[in-house]
Protein backbone atom coordinates (compact mmCIF):
# COMPACT_ATOMS: atom_id res chain seq x y z
CA UNK A 1 0.00 0.00 0.00
CA UNK A 2 1.29 4.33 -0.77
CA UNK A 3 2.37 5.83 2.25
CA UNK A 4 3.72 8.97 2.36
CA UNK A 5 6.72 9.69 4.55
CA UNK A 6 5.06 12.39 6.27
CA UNK A 7 2.90 9.47 7.45
CA UNK A 8 4.80 7.00 8.83
CA UNK A 9 7.58 9.42 10.58
CA UNK A 10 4.46 11.28 12.20
CA UNK A 11 3.24 7.88 13.55
CA UNK A 12 6.16 7.08 15.29
CA UNK A 13 6.90 10.77 16.97
CA UNK A 14 2.96 9.86 18.47
CA UNK A 15 3.72 6.30 19.41
CA UNK A 16 7.27 7.81 21.10
CA UNK A 17 5.43 10.71 23.03
CA UNK A 18 5.21 8.65 25.82
CA UNK A 19 7.93 7.20 26.68
CA UNK A 20 10.73 9.45 25.26
CA UNK A 21 12.04 13.19 24.19
CA UNK A 22 10.22 12.75 20.66
CA UNK A 23 12.80 15.78 19.59
CA UNK A 24 14.15 14.01 16.64
CA UNK A 25 14.72 14.79 12.95
CA UNK A 26 12.20 13.51 10.48
CA UNK A 27 15.44 13.12 8.43
CA UNK A 28 17.25 10.87 11.13
CA UNK A 29 13.66 9.11 11.40
CA UNK A 30 13.38 8.04 7.66
CA UNK A 31 16.79 7.16 7.54
CA UNK A 32 16.78 4.95 10.99
CA UNK A 33 13.22 3.60 9.12
CA UNK A 34 15.35 2.92 6.16
CA UNK A 35 18.30 0.82 7.68
CA UNK A 36 15.71 -1.19 9.87
CA UNK A 37 13.76 -2.31 6.40
CA UNK A 38 16.80 -2.97 4.82
CA UNK A 39 17.63 -5.24 7.16
CA UNK A 40 14.80 -7.20 7.31
CA UNK A 41 14.42 -7.58 3.69
CA UNK A 42 17.68 -9.79 4.01
CA UNK A 43 16.00 -12.20 5.81
CA UNK A 44 14.90 -15.16 3.52
CA UNK A 45 11.63 -16.21 5.05
CA UNK A 46 10.68 -12.06 4.59
CA UNK A 47 12.13 -12.34 1.23
CA UNK A 48 9.75 -15.04 -0.09
CA UNK A 49 6.75 -13.43 1.30
CA UNK A 50 7.73 -9.77 0.37
CA UNK A 51 8.38 -11.11 -3.52
CA UNK A 52 5.04 -12.39 -3.73
CA UNK A 53 3.24 -9.16 -2.71
CA UNK A 54 1.99 -6.79 -4.94
CA UNK A 55 2.59 -4.21 -3.06
CA UNK A 56 6.03 -3.38 -3.09
CA UNK A 57 6.59 -2.30 -5.88
CA UNK A 58 7.28 1.11 -7.97
CA UNK A 59 7.28 1.10 -11.43
CA UNK A 60 9.78 4.00 -13.25
CA UNK A 61 7.21 3.77 -16.50
CA UNK A 62 9.89 5.18 -18.64
CA UNK A 63 13.68 4.58 -18.59
CA UNK A 64 15.63 5.78 -21.89
CA UNK A 65 18.29 3.91 -23.01
CA UNK A 66 21.03 5.15 -25.97
CA UNK A 67 22.91 2.47 -27.82
CA UNK A 68 26.59 2.76 -27.40
CA UNK A 69 29.44 0.83 -28.52
CA UNK A 70 30.46 -1.95 -26.22
CA UNK A 71 34.21 -1.42 -26.37
CA UNK A 72 33.47 2.33 -24.94
CA UNK A 73 32.84 0.80 -21.81
CA UNK A 74 35.25 -0.91 -19.72
CA UNK A 75 33.16 -1.72 -17.50
CA UNK A 76 31.34 -4.37 -19.45
CA UNK A 77 34.12 -5.13 -22.18
CA UNK A 78 35.67 -7.79 -23.12
CA UNK A 79 32.75 -9.72 -22.10
CA UNK A 80 30.10 -7.52 -24.38
CA UNK A 81 31.72 -7.00 -27.72
CA UNK A 82 29.53 -5.11 -29.63
CA UNK A 83 26.78 -2.60 -29.03
CA UNK A 84 24.88 -2.50 -25.86
CA UNK A 85 22.03 0.06 -24.47
CA UNK A 86 23.12 1.90 -21.75
CA UNK A 87 20.72 4.16 -19.71
CA UNK A 88 21.10 7.82 -19.79
CA UNK A 89 20.28 8.14 -16.31
CA UNK A 90 21.63 6.01 -13.44
CA UNK A 91 18.65 4.41 -11.91
CA UNK A 92 17.69 5.20 -8.11
CA UNK A 93 19.01 2.77 -5.40
CA UNK A 94 17.09 -0.60 -4.58
CA UNK A 95 16.98 -2.36 -1.51
CA UNK A 96 18.73 -6.03 -1.65
CA UNK A 97 17.06 -8.98 -0.40
CA UNK A 98 18.23 -12.40 0.26
CA UNK A 99 17.45 -13.56 -3.57
CA UNK A 100 19.65 -10.19 -4.97
CA UNK A 101 18.33 -6.54 -6.09
CA UNK A 102 14.97 -5.69 -5.69
CA UNK A 103 13.82 -5.16 -9.16
CA UNK A 104 10.90 -7.20 -9.91
CA UNK A 105 10.55 -6.50 -13.84
CA UNK A 106 12.22 -4.72 -16.74
CA UNK A 107 9.94 -4.06 -20.02
CA UNK A 108 10.56 -2.80 -23.06
CA UNK A 109 8.74 0.48 -24.12
CA UNK A 110 10.23 0.88 -27.63
CA UNK A 111 10.30 -1.71 -28.84
CA UNK A 112 7.12 -2.79 -27.16
CA UNK A 113 7.03 -5.84 -24.42
CA UNK A 114 10.21 -7.57 -24.53
CA UNK A 115 11.17 -9.00 -21.10
CA UNK A 116 14.65 -9.06 -19.70
CA UNK A 117 16.14 -10.84 -16.83
CA UNK A 118 18.69 -8.99 -14.61
CA UNK A 119 22.02 -11.07 -14.59
CA UNK A 120 25.85 -9.88 -14.35
CA UNK A 121 28.20 -9.48 -16.99
CA UNK A 122 29.68 -12.76 -16.42
CA UNK A 123 26.41 -14.54 -16.28
CA UNK A 124 25.12 -13.13 -19.90
CA UNK A 125 28.59 -14.00 -21.43
CA UNK A 126 27.68 -17.69 -20.46
CA UNK A 127 23.93 -17.11 -21.55
CA UNK A 128 25.15 -16.01 -25.25
CA UNK A 129 27.46 -18.78 -25.88
CA UNK A 130 24.66 -21.42 -25.41
CA UNK A 131 23.56 -23.39 -28.31
CA UNK A 132 19.84 -23.07 -27.43
CA UNK A 133 18.50 -19.65 -25.75
CA UNK A 134 14.69 -18.57 -25.62
CA UNK A 135 14.30 -15.36 -28.23
CA UNK A 136 11.26 -14.05 -26.14
CA UNK A 137 13.72 -13.71 -22.93
CA UNK A 138 16.35 -10.70 -22.92
CA UNK A 139 19.04 -9.97 -20.69
CA UNK A 140 20.00 -6.64 -18.62
CA UNK A 141 22.38 -5.79 -16.17
CA UNK A 142 23.39 -3.25 -13.82
CA UNK A 143 26.58 -1.51 -12.80
CA UNK A 144 27.17 1.39 -11.09
CA UNK A 145 23.40 2.22 -11.21
CA UNK A 146 23.15 2.22 -14.92
CA UNK A 147 21.19 -0.01 -16.84
CA UNK A 148 22.65 -2.10 -19.96
CA UNK A 149 21.01 -4.30 -22.37
CA UNK A 150 23.46 -5.77 -24.38
CA UNK A 151 23.16 -6.97 -28.35
CA UNK A 152 19.27 -5.25 -28.88
CA UNK A 153 18.17 -1.94 -29.71
CA UNK A 154 16.25 -0.88 -26.76
CA UNK A 155 15.04 3.00 -26.72
CA UNK A 156 12.90 2.66 -23.53
CA UNK A 157 11.96 0.48 -20.93
CA UNK A 158 10.52 0.32 -18.13
CA UNK A 159 11.83 -0.38 -14.41
CA UNK A 160 9.43 -2.03 -11.24
CA UNK A 161 11.38 -2.33 -8.53
CA UNK A 162 11.58 -1.54 -4.61
CA UNK A 163 13.26 1.61 -4.19
CA UNK A 164 15.18 3.12 -1.27
CA UNK A 165 14.67 6.88 -2.45
CA UNK A 166 11.06 7.16 -3.30
CA UNK A 167 11.65 10.95 -4.61
CA UNK A 168 14.53 9.94 -7.13
CA UNK A 169 11.90 7.59 -8.58
CA UNK A 170 9.22 9.25 -8.36
CA UNK A 171 11.10 12.31 -10.21
CA UNK A 172 11.32 10.29 -12.90
CA UNK A 173 7.90 9.43 -13.65
CA UNK A 174 7.24 13.36 -13.85
CA UNK A 175 6.72 14.24 -10.09
CA UNK A 176 7.66 17.62 -8.96
CA UNK A 177 11.36 18.17 -7.90
CA UNK A 178 10.45 21.00 -5.30
CA UNK A 179 7.31 18.97 -3.49
CA UNK A 180 8.56 18.41 -0.14
CA UNK A 181 10.59 15.38 0.37
CA UNK A 182 8.21 14.13 3.49
CA UNK A 183 5.46 13.89 0.90
CA UNK A 184 6.84 11.81 -1.34
CA UNK A 185 4.99 8.29 -1.09
CA UNK A 186 6.41 4.27 -0.54
CA UNK A 187 5.36 1.12 -1.64
CA UNK A 188 5.15 -1.68 1.38
CA UNK A 189 2.47 -4.11 2.21
CA UNK A 190 0.74 -3.31 5.43
CA UNK A 191 1.96 -5.82 7.53
CA UNK A 192 5.56 -4.85 6.25
CA UNK A 193 4.75 -1.13 7.33
CA UNK A 194 4.29 -2.08 11.05
CA UNK A 195 6.91 -4.85 11.40
CA UNK A 196 9.49 -2.12 10.79
CA UNK A 197 7.17 0.46 12.32
CA UNK A 198 7.59 -1.52 15.78
CA UNK A 199 11.29 -2.38 15.13
CA UNK A 200 12.16 1.50 14.87
CA UNK A 201 10.06 2.34 17.73
CA UNK A 202 11.52 -0.29 19.80
CA UNK A 203 15.26 0.40 19.04
CA UNK A 204 14.57 3.85 19.72
CA UNK A 205 13.19 3.29 23.29
CA UNK A 206 16.13 1.02 24.03
CA UNK A 207 18.81 3.37 23.41
CA UNK A 208 16.68 6.29 25.01
CA UNK A 209 16.49 4.06 28.48
CA UNK A 210 20.47 3.15 27.76
CA UNK A 211 21.29 6.70 27.62
CA UNK A 212 19.89 7.32 30.76
CA UNK A 213 20.97 4.49 32.47
CA UNK A 214 24.49 5.98 31.72
CA UNK A 215 23.74 9.57 32.65
CA UNK A 216 22.50 8.59 36.52
CA UNK A 217 25.08 8.76 38.89
CA UNK A 218 25.85 4.70 40.55
CA UNK A 219 24.09 4.95 43.54
CA UNK A 220 24.77 1.68 44.49
CA UNK A 221 28.49 2.53 44.39
CA UNK A 222 27.79 6.04 46.33
CA UNK A 223 26.19 4.25 49.22
CA UNK A 224 28.53 1.33 49.43
CA UNK A 225 31.32 4.46 49.52
CA UNK A 226 29.73 6.54 52.29
CA UNK A 227 29.56 3.36 54.34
Amino acid sequence: MPISIRQAISQIQTDLKSSMDTRIAPKALWVKWQMNLANILKQVNETKRVWKSSDMWYRINCLELETVNAANCPEIYPLVKEYVAKSKHKLPATYTSAAGDMIRDITSIFPYGKQYVLVTPKEYDKIRKREFKDPKLGYAFIIDNYLYIPDAEVEKVSVTAAWTNPKEAAIFNGEDVCKPFLDFQFYMPEYLIKIVHDSVLQDLVNGNQRTIKDEMPDLNENSRGQR
